[in-house]
């Protein structure tokens, strides 16, 4: 069986569902976190687009804190 995990994305107030595939599904991504994810699939059905990862993706994660008005990025 392969491993799959479906998480949402949001940029703004546009959300998107991403679908992790085999080894992308042990990326430790949580809510509130930052993430970058290269080389994914755009897939299409009833006018709603969702995003599957490959073998070739990337998924880098991004923690911010907050900080009165300011932001910390740790890597």
């Amino acid at each position: 069986m392969v491993p799959i995990k479906t998480i949402t994305v949001q940029e703004d107030s546009s959300k998107t569902q991403v679908t992790l595939w085999r080894g992308a599904v042990q990326s430790d991504v949580r809510p509130v976190d930052h993430v970058t994810i290269t080389d994914v699939i755009v897939n299409s059905y009833k006018n709603f687009l969702s995003l599957s990862t490959t073998t070739r993706s990337k998924i880098q994660v991004s923690i911010f804190l907050k900080f009165s008005h300011s932001f910390i990025c740790i890597k």
